[in-house]
């Protein structure tokens, strides 16, 4: 009985290795990929997102393309009107919130540059998927706007 149990540890001990070495494998690679990490991209132009509500017609746009963690980044903002007049006395505080994580949340409140466009800069913290939730008050209108981003590392 000895000689069998001693003929099958050896299989046993390998076979518990490659089990280990693929639980490894897969927990590192949950690890990094919930972490938010993500590829760059190989273009650097702005993003651009219309959004149309209440009346109104918002064009944002973020730089640099991909957004980069603790990297400045800007964002513009466009507004007109229905009928495509600036809307120059808004006020608009965007808010920015990690999504998988309990991250301390951030605001920036956009600069009138005049004829409807608002620039503001902040810095995300760290990779990952980030809500960039915009109050925009506007011609005796509240709206709420949400971009979702991914930032990379």
């Amino acid at each position: 009985m000895r000689a069998a149990d001693s003929s099958l540890m050896p299989t046993f001990i390998r076979k518990q290795r490659t089990l280990g070495m693929v639980f490894g494998g897969a927990l590192l690679t949950l690890s990094l990929s919930a972490c938010g990490q993500t590829a760059p991209s190989a273009t650097h132009q702005p993003s651009t997102i219309t959004i149309k509500s209440s009346g109104m017609t918002s064009l944002w746009s973020y730089r640099p393309h991909p957004l980069v963690a603790l990297k400045p980044f800007n964002v513009n903002v466009s507004l007109r009107t229905a009928n495509g007049k600036p809307v120059t006395n808004a006020h608009i505080v965007v808010s920015l919130h990690m999504t998988i994580m309990d991250m301390p949340h951030q605001t920036m409140v956009l600069q009138n540059v005049g004829h409807g466009h608002y620039q503001g800069h902040g810095i995300f913290l760290m990779a990952g998927t980030w809500d960039m939730t915009a109050n925009v008050d506007a011609l005796g209108h509240h709206t709420k706007e949400n971009i979702s981003v991914n930032v990379s590392d």
